[in-house]
C-alpha cells in the first residue's frame, strides 16, 4: 500500500558560464527501487531526459548558488549514489523510511550542505517520509 508523501530528487546546474554544446550543465541526484522494488537505487545523470519532472515539481528549495562550477559537486554525488548502490540499501517508505526523500539527505549531507528538517517543510509537502534521514551506506 503506497504512503502519502512526496519523492525528492536534486538538480544541479552549473552556473558558472562553463557549457556543453552551448547548454548550461544540469545534473539530476535521485533515487528510488531497483525494478523489482527490492532495494533502492541510486543514480547522477543529465537532467535532459531525467525521470523527474522538475518543471511539475510541488516545492523547491536553493540550497546553494555560488556561480562556481558544480563538477566537484557532481564527483561526490556520483560517489554517493556508487556507495548507496553498493550497500544494498533495502527500499522501504515504512519507518525508517530508505526512500529517495532519504537519499537527497544523504546526498546534502555528503556535500555538507544544510537541508531544512520536516518541521521547518511547508504543509504541501508533508509527510516527506525518510527526509532527515541518512542512509546506512559504506564507502567504496
Amino acid at each position: 500500500m503506497p504512503l502519502p508523501g512526496f519523492h525528492a530528487f536534486m538538480v544541479l546546474i552549473d552556473n558558472s558560464g562553463n557549457t556543453w554544446n552551448e547548454t548550461m550543465l544540469t545534473w539530476e541526484f535521485r533515487a528510488g527501487p531497483t525494478k523489482d522494488n527490492d532495494n533502492l537505487f541510486a543514480s547522477m545523470s543529465p537532467l535532459i531526459g531525467a525521470q523527474d519532472n522538475v518543471k511539475g515539481s510541488v516545492y523547491s528549495i536553493n540550497v546553494q548558488n555560488n556561480n562556481c562550477s558544480c563538477q566537484p559537486e557532481v564527483n561526490k554525488l556520483l560517489q554517493t549514489a556508487k556507495n548507496i548502490n553498493a550497500s544494498n540499501i533495502p527500499y522501504s517508505n515504512a519507518f525508517p523510511s530508505t526512500n529517495s526523500n532519504a537519499a537527497v539527505t544523504t546526498g546534502l549531507s555528503d556535500l555538507g550542505l544544510s537541508y531544512p528538517t520536516s518541521s521547518q517543510l511547508p504543509w504541501k509537502v508533508r509527510p516527506l517520509p525518510g527526509w532527515g534521514t541518512p542512509l546506512p551506506i559504506t564507502s567504496h
